[in-house]
């Protein structure tokens, strides 16, 4: 009857706006692998609800890939913030044995086996959330960070270990998927920024200012973990600065 039919396709437009909203509280996860080498970084954004998921940088991608299995990604790309073969050195791996996979890179340098190049403002989508470019020339020319945008709201939660095997392999982190997130390579690190490989001051600083002008709550994935290095330079230059001390000693 005409009565029934309105019925069903009322349940079916109302199934579609209940998945909807389920969908719209879907939070992205970050997973932060470490080490790579010695004390390189590797992420995964991960999308849930689409089961998409970027790799940052996964320069060693036989201890990368496990992972992806162990989440159930469906779907995935990869992001390479610069050239460097700590950063960029997985790609012809990934391209050899995955021809399907797409490889982001910043447009101006050359970066192995890149499929798609990238330049500031440009959007990469991971799943149901944008992925926008930030160029960061310094650290090498053609440097770029990968920034998404998170939840209002939404409170960061401390990493929590997900998978650890011996000090030797590379452990997996939940970092709790709260957001944004800023993916910064070689240009920031807790405590300090990188080399001035191909740049020079003027251009960090600008890279700087790019970073404080995103929001208070941006959370900052590095490519290495050079934390205690970065602490003791800063204490040499500036002894008596109590924020260094405080966080030397914690």
């Amino acid at each position: 009857s005409t009565q029934s039919t309105w019925d069903i396709l009322s349940v079916y437009f109302f199934s579609l706006l209940f998945l909807s909203v389920i969908m719209l509280g879907q939070r992205f996860k970050i997973l932060s692998l470490f080490p790579l080498f010695r004390d390189n970084f590797s992420y995964i954004l991960h999308d849930p609800a689409s089961g998409e998921a970027a790799l940052v940088d996964p320069a060693q991608p036989e201890r990368v890939l496990p992972f992806l299995r162990d989440l159930g990604v469906l779907k995935w790309k990869v992001l390479i913030t610069h050239k460097h073969w700590d950063h960029a050195g997985g790609n012809e791996y990934i391209r050899k044995h995955f021809p399907e996979v797409r490889i982001y890179g910043g447009s101006r340098e050359s970066i192995p086996t890149c499929t798609d190049l990238v330049n500031e403002g440009d959007v990469v989508p991971v799943g149901s959330f944008s992925v926008r470019v930030i160029n960061s020339p310094c650290h090498t020319l053609g440097h770029v960070m990968y920034y998404v945008e998170g939840q209002e709201g939404l409170e960061f939660q401390p990493p929590k270990p997900l998978t650890k095997r011996s000090s030797e392999e590379t452990s997996l982190y939940d970092d709790g998927g709260e957001g944004p997130a800023l993916f910064t390579g070689d240009t920031v690190f807790v405590a300090g920024c990188g080399r001035f490989f191909e740049g020079n001051a003027t251009m960090m600083l600008n890279a700087m200012q790019k970073v404080a002008s995103l929001p208070p709550k941006t959370r900052i994935y590095c490519g290495h973990d050079y934390t205690r290095t970065n602490l003791q330079f800063a204490l040499s230059v500036e002894p008596g600065n109590a924020v260094v001390q405080s966080r030397s000693t914690g």
